[in-house]
């Protein structure tokens, strides 16, 4: 009797567990027509993106080759005072090549429309680096122009450290009469290149500065250390004619190298006295 019921407690446990095991078949399957299900809404919905994401892209490009053609016609790049323009990547590179075909064309007016355009259209991070190459090449000539130099520097200094070809020629062409000016391309060329060589940038402008001389002395000596300013005036000395200007440069160079050194306790002399010490030994 008791082997019996045995027999049918062990066939009832089977029955449980074949239908547990049914059970979760049925659930697993039902999860895996489930998952199927979703992975095919979602390839279509990735295919109806795509669809729309190219679409987008060929108005973009049509939208591009539109402005382009605009520019090379001439055209400025907007009607706007100026101010940065939001430029979705796509449409960078066709307008920035658009841009600098106007810079290199031969005539200002279109020169300075795309100076203009290339302030407007500025790259972020990385890409600058791309368009550099492109861009900076087409800009410098354009700085031996004074119309066009206030917005070659404006694109220029977009370019910052990618613009270190540039840093000769914004030097060379500067302004040396105007102390303004003069410091304005050393900094803005060491921006670019922060070795380049702005010493005869210094010596033009002490030999044409339209400051007086003791205001260019002084200038000099707040943005420029000691030895750089002595080199400067060395420079100018060997550089000058005329006799007036020889017994000045030469006073400041003595001056220079017989300043004492910073809190020392005997006063500098005055720079006057040096150049009249200078006048009076060659006039022995």
């Amino acid at each position: 009797m008791s082997e019996s019921r045995a027999s049918k407690a062990h066939a009832w446990m089977l029955g449980i567990s074949v239908a547990v095991v049914v059970i979760m078949a049925a659930v697993l399957f039902g999860q895996v027509r489930l998952i199927a299900q979703q992975n095919h809404n979602l390839m279509i919905d990735n295919q109806n993106l795509e669809i729309e994401v190219d679409q987008l892209r060929s108005q973009l490009q049509s939208e591009a080759n539109r402005v382009a053609a605009r520019l090379d016609r001439g055209m400025p790049l907007a009607s706007t005072n100026g101010n940065r323009l939001n430029i979705n990547e796509q449409l960078e590179g066709p307008l920035i090549g658009a841009l600098v075909r106007q810079v290199q064309n031969e005539r200002p007016l279109i020169q300075l429309r795309g100076l203009k355009g290339l302030t407007q259209v500025q790259p972020e991070g990385h890409r600058r680096e791309i368009f550099a190459p492109i861009v900076v090449p087409a800009v410098i000539p354009t700085l031996r122009d004074e119309r066009l130099r206030l917005w070659a520097m404006n694109v220029l200094r977009q370019y910052a450290s990618y613009a270190a070809a540039a840093a000769p020629t914004v030097l060379e062409t500067s302004d040396a009469t105007r102390w303004d000016r003069t410091i304005t391309s050393i900094r803005d060329a060491r921006s670019m290149d922060p070795k380049c060589d702005y010493m005869p940038l210094l010596i033009r402008h002490v030999k044409h500065s339209n400051d007086d001389w003791k205001a260019t002395l002084k200038n000099l000596q707040h943005s420029f250390t000691d030895q750089e300013v002595l080199v400067a005036y060395e420079g100018a000395l060997d550089q000058a004619s005329d006799e007036n200007l020889q017994r000045r440069y030469a006073g400041v160079v003595r001056y220079l190298k017989d300043r004492p050194p910073a809190g020392a306790l005997q006063p500098p002399r005055d720079v006057d006295e040096y150049i009249q010490e200078e006048g009076a030994t060659k006039s022995e």
